[in-house]
C-alpha cells in the first residue's frame, strides 16, 4: 500500500486557546499563514478534556500522520493522542507566551 503524507493544507487544526486570547490568536495566525486549514477557530480549552501546561500538538486517533506535518512547522513541540472532535485533525495548544514564529528556523526576532 502507498502513503503519501499530507499537506498543510490538508491538515485541519484548531487552536485551544488556555487563557491567553493574543497567543491563541498569534498560534492561529500562524498555522493559517503555514498553509493549515484553521477553520475550527480557536477555542476554549475547557471544550476538550485534556490538561496540558506546556506548548503540545494534540492528535486525533489515526492522524498521527498530520500531528507530523504540523511538527514539521514546530519543532521540538510535544505531540500526544488525544480525544479530538471528529473532524478536526490536530489542536494546537496554545499555553502562555508561546511564539511559534521564533521556532521557525530563520525566523525574524521582533523589533
Amino acid at each position: 500500500m502507498y502513503l503519501t503524507t499530507p499537506y498543510a493544507a490538508n491538515v485541519v487544526a484548531a487552536t485551544i486557546d488556555v487563557g491567553d486570547a493574543s497567543t491563541a490568536e498569534r498560534v492561529e495566525g500562524f498555522l493559517s499563514a503555514s498553509g493549515f486549514d484553521v477553520s475550527p477557530g480557536i477555542v476554549a480549552a475547557p471544550a476538550i478534556d485534556v490538561q496540558v501546561d506546556a506548548p503540545t500538538i494534540l492528535f486525533a486517533r489515526g492522524s498521527e500522520q498530520e500531528a507530523e506535518v504540523v511538527a514539521q512547522y514546530l519543532p521540538g513541540v510535544v505531540t500526544r493522542e488525544a480525544d479530538l472532535p471528529r473532524a478536526w485533525h490536530v489542536a494546537v495548544v496554545a499555553t502562555t507566551g508561546f511564539r511559534p514564529d521564533r521556532l521557525v528556523e530563520g525566523a525574524e526576532p521582533d523589533c
